[in-house]
């Protein structure tokens, strides 16, 4: 049942990163050792584009592997690629987005529109659609905020 189950997590992570002052950087982590009494390797690159100062695209990859002590071969846990834009209108307006697929073909999308229309007032536009098993899901938010004078 899980109740009583105890959770471990002996692992050793590492971190590498490329920031050069212009338009490219990538990361790397990685994390390995045992995680619940499985020998674990998880890893995660990204790369970010930025072409101009208003507009960035980042594609990044998380992946888990895990073998079992009864197990030779490593069995993928899970696995996520993501895609996400982003575009700055203005110091106040902004647009970004992201898609992303994992394993199981699962697929989702995301979109936010996002502005200060006048000091501490802001819109938030959602839209929001998920993939899975032949069904889909869709959502549109809207959120408006405003400072008061009273």
């Amino acid at each position: 049942n899980g109740v009583d189950r105890i959770y471990t997590d002996e692992t050793v992570d590492l971190f590498l990163g490329w920031f050069p002052p212009k338009h490219i950087n990538g990361r790397l982590f990685q994390s390995f050792g045992y995680r619940d009494g499985e020998r674990s390797w998880y890893m995660s690159p990204n790369v970010t584009v930025r072409p101009t100062e208003a507009f960035s695209l980042e594609y990044s990859l998380q992946r888990e592997l895990r073998r079992s002590a009864s197990h030779l071969d490593w069995q993928q846990e899970w696995r996520v690629q993501r895609l996400q834009a982003r575009y700055q209108f203005t110091q106040r307006a902004f647009l970004t987005g992201s898609a992303e697929m994992d394993a199981e073909d699962t697929s989702r999308f995301f979109v936010l529109y996002g502005t200060e229309y006048r000091p501490k007032s802001f819109l938030f536009i959602v839209y929001n659609e998920s993939h899975e098993d032949g069904e889909t899901d869709r959502a549109v938010f809207v959120k408006l905020s405003y400072q008061a004078k009273l």
